[in-house]
């Protein structure tokens, strides 16, 4: 069973009026409200139905970070032998780096990829490939903003609650807040990425938070989610198999269905016929 189309086969996503901020509805009546079971229902049954492109993507994207890790974990610790207290710091630091910006082009290919299966493009899976030499700039870009940011406050963060005063550990607990609503509105910024081709990675950064902030209790119920899953991924051996396989790819149709969810409220997806099911439709112009 696959995503049922509603609406009119539209032209590339178009952002509300940019003199609009998202908390606006561009059509008369309430605002529609988002609801996470329904998208977290549509994502996973995209998943179901495309499960040979999320078996395939996700092995791709984990075997492409654990090479590109371990390399920049290596490197990493090649540079720093001058500094043995903090070297395997230094090492995780730069295996989290190498991988998470080395995947950053096969990351906006798969998105670009769930986002036309979304439309029922029907994309053969080699042109995911051609997607990465298209796009591999935008997901450089992307992730490498994202991974300097995220490094940026965890450091600051841990430097601070190594303190012994009081006041200075304050002030490193105040940097969970910031980091996570970075990484909430992370988790919306790839769909953006590809729902938004000609938009520049600031304006992207800038309409996740904007999205963020308008719907706080949906993407924060949804980031925590997402923790959850990667962390029974990563502490039990079968969600190791689920890492390896499935990881990857589900929550690129997650994602996108929780990031399609919204767009009704701004009129730019006509409403769900099915209240069951998101109408993964093309967006409105």
């Amino acid at each position: 069973m696959r995503p049922v189309e509603t609406g009119e086969p539209a032209t590339p996503a178009a952002w509300v009026d940019e003199q609009r901020s998202p908390g606006s509805s561009a059509a008369a009546g309430p605002p529609l409200k988002p609801r996470l079971l329904r998208a977290l229902r549509s994502g996973l049954r995209a998943a179901y139905d495309y499960l040979g492109t999320v078996l395939v993507a996700s092995a791709l994207w984990i075997a492409a970070a654990v090479v590109l890790g371990a390399g920049g974990s290596e490197l990493m610790a090649l540079a720093a032998q001058r500094h043995r207290a903090a070297l395997p710091l230094l090492s995780a630091i730069g295996g989290v780096v190498a991988a998470g910006i080395g995947t950053g082009p096969l990351t906006v290919a798969l998105f670009e990829h769930v986002r036309r299966l979304y439309g029922h493009d029907e994309p053969y899976w080699r042109e995911m490939a051609a997607a990465v030499g298209k796009l591999w700039r935008r997901g450089l870009g992307l992730a490498a903003l994202q991974i300097a940011a995220s490094v940026a406050m965890l450091v600051d963060g841990l430097f601070f609650l190594a303190q012994g005063s009081p006041v200075l550990r304050l002030c490193g607990a105040a940097f969970v807040y910031p980091l996570l609503f970075w990484w909430g509105s992370c988790l919306l910024q790839w769909p953006l990425a590809v729902e938004r081709p000609d938009d520049p990675i600031w304006m992207l950064v800038k309409k996740s938070f904007l999205l963020f902030l308008d719907n706080l209790t949906y993407c924060c119920l949804f980031g925590a989610s997402v923790l959850l899953i990667t962390y029974f991924c990563f502490k039990t051996r079968a969600g190791l198999l689920v890492l390896t396989l499935a990881w990857a790819g589900t929550l690129a149709f997650l994602q996108t269905a929780v990031y399609r969810e919204l767009l009704p409220k701004y009129g730019l997806l006509p409403p769900p016929e099915d209240p069951e099911a998101v109408a993964p439709g093309e967006p409105r112009a």
